[in-house]
This record gives structure tokens, sequence and C-alpha cells, in this order.
């Protein structure tokens, strides 16, 4: 078997799935506990899946280093949960990963500057969260094939880098209702993609290039 998806949206089990009648024998009339108890532990294991979704649930805790040992999945989406503490750094091991949705959780911290050396992802989702402190100005690759980025409502202060004109794939850009500050750099004039740009509810001072 060399791929396969799991979608739990709304703790939903699709039958006809393996890996899905899997899960659904290891949790017990799909009781949330021990479905997050599997994320976070058995569906590790599952090294050949490719597609994991589960949003709009009530997943409580945190997500596991382990998670990174999933190096073949492409999406990846726990959106709308109560999901909990940081971003491990592990997930920055799934180098063939195109979507990352972890937004309306409760993760706080940093953002890893290692995401933005995944070399696959093209939409990256953190709105809705907790996640503070600046963005390491190394999360911004010239290597990126980021094309959606959204990192509305959170507490991701200090400036903006230089670096940030180094995004050329950038279509879609959402910084609003976070805490940044200082002048708009010069060099997202040079984002020549970039057509849906949202910095409101900021500190921004000055004109946006």
């Amino acid at each position: 078997m060399s791929r396969g998806h799991i979608d739990l949206i709304h703790r939903r089990m699709p039958r006809s799935n393996m890996y899905a009648k899997e899960a659904r024998d290891q949790c017990p009339k799909h009781r949330v506990p021990f479905l997050w108890k599997w994320i976070t532990g058995e569906i590790s294991k599952l090294s050949y899946l490719t597609w994991l979704s589960i949003g709009k649930n009530e997943l409580i805790g945190s997500i596991t280093q382990e998670l990174g040992n999933m190096t073949k999945l492409q999406k990846l989406t726990f959106w709308k949960n109560k999901i909990n503490g940081t971003i491990p750094e592990s997930l920055c091991n799934m180098e063939v990963l195109f979507l990352l949705d972890l937004s309306e959780n409760q993760l706080s911290g940093e953002i890893s500057s290692c995401l933005g050396n995944l070399s696959a992802l093209r939409e990256l989702y953190l709105h809705s969260d907790a996640l503070s402190s600046n963005i390491a100005p190394t999360f911004w690759s010239a290597n990126w094939v980021i094309s959606i980025l959204s990192l509305s409502s959170n507490f991701l202060n200090n400036s903006l880098p230089l670096g940030i004109g180094s995004s050329r794939s950038l279509s879609n850009l959402n910084l609003s209702r976070n805490q940044f500050s200082g002048e708009t750099p010069s060099t997202m004039g040079e984002l020549q993609n970039l057509v849906n740009p949202s910095l409101s509810m900021n500190n921004f001072e000055g004109l946006i290039p």
C-alpha cells in the first residue's frame, strides 16, 4: 500500500477507507479522547499516509513530536479544535507537505522558522490561534513556493523583515489582527503575485509600498 487518506471532519469516518476502518476499530464509539490518543500515538506509525484531515471536532491536547515521522503526508489539517501547546519542529520533516492548516485552535509560542524551508508547502493556515513573538527573518525564504499565508488573529509582534520580499510566490497574505509595528518593508512592493494582502488592525506606520 503506497498511500492513504483519513478524513475525520465532524468525526465522520468514511467506511471505504482501510485507514479509517483502523481508526474506527481503535476508537470505539468515536469518542473524542480515544480519537486524540490514537492521533498522537498510533497514527504516527502509518508511515505511508498522505492525507490527514481532522477538522471541526473537540480535540483537546498537544501535537506530539512523533507526528513528524509521517514524512509522506501531503495534507495535514487540524483546524477548529482545542489543540494547545506549541507547533513541534518535527513537522518540518514533512518534505512533501503542500497544505498545513492548524488554524482556530489554542496553539501558542513561536512559528518555527523551518516551516519556511518546506519546499513543497503552498498553503499555510495558522490564523485564530494564540501564537506570539516575532516571525524569524529566516522564515521568509527565497525558496518559498507558499502562495497562501494566513496568520491573522494571533499575538505576533515586532516589525516585518526586508526578507519578506523574497517570498515571490505569495498571492494571498493575511497578517491582520496582530501586534506588528514599524514601517511596512519596502520590499513588499516586489511581491508581484500578491493580489490580496491584509495588514489591518496592527500598529504599522507609514504607507504600504
